[in-house]
């Protein structure tokens, strides 16, 4: 061995201690650095030179700087700060929201009823006292403030919610960026044997950072690089690429922007675990989003909803000190309702959708059960899909509307010639002579008769509503919204059948049939007696969802494949009955869409023939009236030989259909209204309707409180006195809703209920519409009052109400009781006309709805319950989860503790340890430097021996 070879020894040892120095010197700094891994230079040996006498070592050197660090513990404690950060999010929302509902003495909701309750029944030892009056005003007053301010500051806490759902959305998409650029860095500078490893623990930092907004898990490829992935499977991080979420809409999106800057959006389902402190802010957010039954804020409207609701139905029922001598103006809308109205497939009506298929207005629609296809029409899947959507509480009413098919009419013998055939549908007398009209007889052609029975029957229908036979101003009230049509086996009922519906769409109105088969003749025509509701066996198959709330914001998923299913899917179809052979020569004219159309058929052409003829002038103007037709052929819409038309861009508006080509033709005129026009994107699984695209003006369903009307035989008396209080009429006006669609219907059947009763021509009671509010206004020499109403319309409309509003936002009082307080009903009108101011009838019934058990409430699975009962059962909720955070906040941070303690076991730096490191390191850098000086003075003694 050399003197060299020990100088680079000693020199070897000297950098390589002097390097150990350095790395604890960088541990000593970064001793309280988050997220720092202790550091550590691996020593070995340099290879040894062999010699004659055996192998001389060559000293040490230095391998790698290596990290401390555990990638498991990493990883468990990065899931564990999630779960913390969602945890500790949900427990400073839930404070907030704590405080809304905390019981202060004076404001609590509680207390609050029960001095509501209390002060009915003060009124109700004394209802002639002013105070007492007064009292029952101002405690509701009360209670409405405190509901009111309860919902604001629910309202503030989501829009709170919201502002930190943004500000961490942009910290996540920042996070991911850094992560992504940090990729780049890292994999550019390493090699196999020298790793980055402060930028390895900054990329660490930052994931346990964005590990506290979002679950997520990772993994490192083999060139360095991390990939980040949501709970979901969503990419966060690849390599150089990051991706972003963005909260808009009340929705949490996933975006990919491509290279050319083109975004695509995917919409996170609302119940996934996003975890971490986005997702506590999310699970907050849904306790408070408007819309939803079931959530804090729902359930605090719903108890307001419910408490309006039970006082105004008691309160409409009664009346004041004196009946009402001014105009009042009710104090709901019947808003205009948007009304989506469509067929559903009876070709997919065995088909059933599966939970959450359908999404309306972001509530999810449960399981919809197909069911058999009757005569061409999906009746059970209506009535199913009905009834999953008004079980979701979507903002929507779904309805149908009823129908009623007879059994194919038979054949009437000859020896039925000149019978009569007698019967009442709702209350309508309907006559028929057999073989009393020219053409096939009766008697050897169904066909002839069921087309006959049908003209009858909207004949009578017509004469009944045009008041045919009655002298002015009396008048048939109510009018009956009903069509006869011929059962065709593709529209409900039988070939030859006789189909009764309603004609309003989403009527469910009963339509009660008589005497139909008092005779053996008459029991020929297949109808039968009875009264029929819409049902799944007695509906048109068709489905209408009625919105007094904006539009309806239907999701059917990828595509258009499940709204298909409803007729939501864009295309517009219609069919009626086969054409027919024509007699003689004829030009056909008719208009399509704006469009008039002609066409030529020859005597004797076959009804296959005319249909395709029809068919083919349909086609060729398709691209100008947006529609297009099929000869049916019993399975593609329509019966055999008929002519199907169908439209993917417009509804479809047939007109200028004579009689005659009715007959050749197999349709009339008729217009058909479908989602089409609606439908922007076909195919893309969504769909917006609103009322310009279709609805019913100053409709009933547009009433906040529309779900709870039962005007099909509902009714209510209206009591008419006399300026000095004497009845002006010696029994009530019933004011027979049957059928009423609209506001304008019950004003009209007000007026002339009033005209019947008065033999008037100008109603005592003027019932007119004005922005869409109901005004009654007596003339100068009558006043009115209310009584006995069945159809829950007064309670509705907000006519003799205590309460007005929907929910705990908008309660309050009825105007016409605040400003005056005569008009609070703490008695009723007895059934001689009389109001006496020392009735307390009304007021006993309203105080005991405190104690009514069966009250019901919005919401899935709210069941029944009295008012205080559901409140105090929202408190408990809200404390109980108030609670369970708290818990187990508090147990994940012990466990992040100890998780921390075995982290630092490995990564941590000790400081007593590095200080005996940098003396260990410290003394063999001093020995280096001996052994330096030591080879100096033996290297100087071998030169100065050659000097000599």
């Amino acid at each position: 061995m050399t003197i060299a070879g020990t100088l680079n020894i000693a020199k070897e040892a000297l950098l390589t201690h002097q390097a150990a120095i350095t790395v604890a010197g960088h541990n000593v700094a970064n001793v309280n650095t988050p997220g720092y891994s202790r550091q550590v230079l691996d020593l070995a040996t340099s290879v040894a030179t062999p010699t004659g006498i055996g192998f001389f070592g060559n000293g040490v050197r230095g391998e790698s700087v290596v990290r401390q660090y555990d990638m498991f513990m990493v990883k468990r404690m990065m899931n564990q700060n999630a779960t913390i950060n969602n945890l500790t999010t949900q427990q400073q929302s839930l404070r907030v929201i704590e405080t809304t509902f905390n019981e202060v003495p004076g404001l609590a909701v509680n207390e609050l009823l029960g001095k509501f309750w209390e002060s009915w029944q003060s009124l109700s030892n004394n209802p002639e006292l002013s105070s007492n009056r007064l009292t029952v005003v101002q405690h509701a007053e009360l209670l409405n403030a405190q509901l009111q301010s309860m919902s604001a500051e629910l309202t503030q806490t989501k829009f709170d919610t919201s502002v930190s759902l943004k500000s961490a959305v942009e910290d996540v998409n920042s996070l991911a960026k850094q992560l992504a650029d940090i990729n780049t860095k890292i994999t550019s500078s390493e090699t196999p044997q020298q790793q980055q490893n402060d930028l390895r623990d900054t990329r660490d930092n930052l994931l346990t950072k964005l590990g506290g907004y979002i679950d997520i898990t990772h993994f490192e490829s083999k060139d360095g690089a991390y990939t980040v992935l949501m709970s979901d499977g969503h990419a966060m991080v690849t390599k150089n690429e990051s991706w972003q979420l963005d909260w808009t809409g009340n929705a949490m999106q996933w975006v990919n922007v491509d290279s050319n800057g083109n975004s695509t959006r995917t919409t996170l389902n609302s119940k996934a675990a996003l975890g971490g402190s986005i997702g506590g802010l999310l699970e907050i957010n849904g306790k408070l989003a408007e819309g939803d039954p079931n959530n804090y804020l729902g359930r605090i409207n719903s108890l307001a909803n419910a408490l309006i609701r039970e006082v105004n139905q008691q309160h409409s029922q009664g009346a004041g000190l004196v009946s009402f001598s001014d105009e009042l103006t009710s104090a709901e809308y019947a808003k205009d309702a948007t009304l989506l109205h469509t067929t559903v497939d009876a070709r997919t009506a065995a088909n059933t959708l599966s939970a959450g298929s359908l999404t309306i207005n972001g509530r999810s629609i449960g399981r919809i059960d197909g069911s058999v296809n009757t005569y061409g029409l999906a009746m059970g899947k209506t009535s199913n899909a009905a009834n999953a959507i008004n079980n979701a509480t979507a903002g929507v009413l779904a309805k149908m509307t009823t129908q009623v098919p007879g059994k194919a009419v038979t054949a009437m013998a000859a020896g039925d010639n000149a019978s009569v055939i007698d019967l009442t549908i709702n209350g309508v007398a309907v006559s028929y002579t057999v073989d009393s009209i020219s053409g096939p007889p009766d008697d050897t052609d169904p066909a002839a008769l069921a087309n006959h029975l049908v003209d009858a029957i909207n004949t009578a229908i017509t004469s009944y509503n045009n008041d045919t036979g009655l002298t002015s101003p009396q008048t048939n009230i109510p009018k009956v919204t009903i069509t006869a049509v011929v059962g065709n086996g593709a529209n409900g009922g039988a070939l030859n059948s006789i189909i009764l519906k309603n004609s309003n769409q989403g009527d469910e109105s009963s339509i009660t049939i008589s005497g139909a088969s008092d005779t053996a003749t008459e029991a020929k025509i297949g109808l039968s007696d009875g009264t029929y509701q819409a049902d799944s066996a007695h509906n048109t198959g068709e489905l209408s969802l009625f919105s007094n709330n904006g539009p309806i914001a239907i999701d059917g998923g990828a595509d258009d494949t499940n709204m298909a299913e409803l007729g939501w899917a864009g295309t517009v179809t219609y069919s009626n009955q086969a054409a027919t052979t024509p007699t003689a020569n004829t030009t056909i004219t008719f208009d399509l869409n704006g469009k008039s159309l002609t066409f030529t058929v020859a005597a004797g052409d076959p009804p296959n023939t005319v249909a395709t003829k029809a068919v083919a002038e349909i086609n060729k103007w398709s691209a100008t009236t947006g529609a297009k037709a099929k000869v049916g052929d019993g399975t593609n819409g329509g019966s055999q030989n008929s002519i199907v038309f169908t439209s993917e861009t417009n509804d479809l508006h047939v007109s200028s259909v004579s009689v005659a080509e009715a007959t050749i033709l197999g349709f009339s005129d008729f217009t058909k209204l479908g989602v089409a026009n609606a439908d922007e994107n076909p195919g893309d699984g969504k769909l917006s309707y609103t009322f310009s695209d279709h609805g019913v003006a100053n409709s009933l369903m547009g009433l906040d409180y529309g779900d709870t009307l039962a005007t099909d035989g509902g009714s209510f008396d209206l009591w008419l006195y006399n300026k000095d209080g004497s009845l002006a009429l010696a029994q009530p006006v019933s004011i027979d809703l049957t059928r009423a669609y609209s506001l304008n219907d019950v004003a009209t059947t007000i007026n002339k209920s009033i005209m019947n009763a008065t033999n008037q021509n100008i109603p005592w009671v003027n019932a007119t519409v004005v922005s869409n509010q109901l005004v009654l206004k007596p003339d100068n020499n009558h006043n009115f009052a209310f009584g006995n109403d069945t159809s829950n319309f007064l309670a509705a409309i907000g006519i003799n109400t205590f309460f007005s509003g929907h929910n705990a936002s908008t309660i309050g009082i009825n105007q016409a009781i605040s400003g005056n307080l005569n008009n609070l009903a703490a008695g009723q009108v007895n059934s001689f006309g009389e109001i006496f101011a020392g009735d307390n009838s009304n007021a006993l019934k309203v105080t005991n709805i405190q104690r009514d058990e069966t009250i019901t409430y919005k919401g899935l699975g709210a069941g029944t319950d009295t008012l205080d009962g559901f409140y105090n059962s929202l408190i408990a909720e809200i404390g109980l989860k108030g609670r369970n955070v708290n818990s187990d906040l508090e147990y994940n941070k012990l466990v992040y503790d100890q998780l921390n303690e075995l982290r630092d076991a490995t990564s941590g730096v000790s400081l007593d340890e590095e200080m005996a490191n940098l003396i260990k390191y410290q003394h063999a850098y001093s020995a280096a430097a001996k052994l330096i000086s030591t080879s100096d003075e033996m290297l100087k003694t071998l030169l100065d021996s050659l000097a000599r």
